[in-house]
């Protein structure tokens, strides 16, 4: 199977560029979240994939985590945290 990658942007408002986003087990997808700014944290409660908590400092170029392989229930929903800055919002994933 083929690996592929989904790239989650964090704004400065905290928001997301992508939700849902759709990530496929079949396919092995991990997803990347990156941001220019931050810190930011991001917290599942059931994740769909390991580790469940991802730190992003940000800042000047931009930092990013990497979730491991989709190991979530397909057809599942994954609702998560962004918080940091002084803002916190609740994005989802989806799992195909």
């Amino acid at each position: 199977m083929e690996k592929a990658d989904k790239e989650i942007r964090i704004l400065d408002t905290g928001n997301v560029e992508l939700d849902p986003c759709p990530v496929s087990k079949a396919h092995n997808d991990r997803v990347r979240w990156v941001s220019d700014v931050g810190p930011w944290t991001i917290t599942f409660q059931n994740a769909p994939f390991t580790p469940n908590t991802f730190t992003i400092a940000g800042s000047n170029g931009g930092k990013s985590g990497w979730s491991g392989n989709i190991t979530g229930d397909v057809g599942k929903s994954y609702k998560y945290t962004v918080s940091g800055r002084g803002k916190t919002v609740d994005p989802n994933i989806i799992v195909k």
